[in-house]
């Protein structure tokens, strides 16, 4: 369906005749747009420009996997938009602190994260926002108690759990 849209768009786009000949014009009425192909691939411009800015270089990949995971669950596009700047804020604070803090304690969150992404499959395959809030504020808790929360809270934590998601699916 994708293939077909994607060719339809392409001609579209070279079938045309163009009367004014510049480069504003010829861009306009024959090139291919970012937001052309995500409107192809049904991905929210505002989910991919989150995750973009966030410095997501597989912006587009990682904002289908999003959309599609949460889209299947029921979600709309308020909470796909959510989780997207969620987990573009998780990659910020890993990169801000990957290095700063004790490695022990940075592999120990991330397992924790990954942790609650598996037993939330195991229990349920299909995630829902829903679902994940009583496992993560059970994370919070944990990593408060074992002195691993610094500055993280529960949309970090959510971020990083749709982090590993992502990562589990590319």
């Amino acid at each position: 369906m994708i293939l077909l849209r994607l060719l339809d768009l392409v001609e579209e786009k070279s079938s045309g005749i163009i009367k004014e000949i510049n480069s504003e014009s010829i861009e306009k009425l024959a090139g291919i747009q970012i937001d052309d192909l995500l409107s192809i691939l049904s991905i929210s411009q505002d989910a991919y420009t989150i995750l973009q800015q966030g410095g997501d270089k597989k912006a587009i990949k990682s904002a289908s996997i999003i959309q599609r995971v949460f889209k299947n669950a029921g979600s709309n596009d308020d909470v796909i938009e959510y989780c997207s700047r969620c987990k573009t804020n998780w990659d910020v604070w890993l990169r801000n602190n990957r290095h700063v803090i004790a490695e022990l304690d940075y592999n120990s969150i991330t397992q924790k994260v990954k942790f609650v992404l598996e037993k939330t499959i195991n229990e349920n395959p299909t995630i829902e926002l829903c679902l994940l809030k009583k496992p993560i504020v059970q994370a919070v808790k944990e990593l408060d108690e074992e002195g691993l929360l610094y500055d993280l809270n529960q949309d970090l934590i959510l971020g990083g759990i749709i982090s590993e998601l992502v990562r589990g699916r590319t």
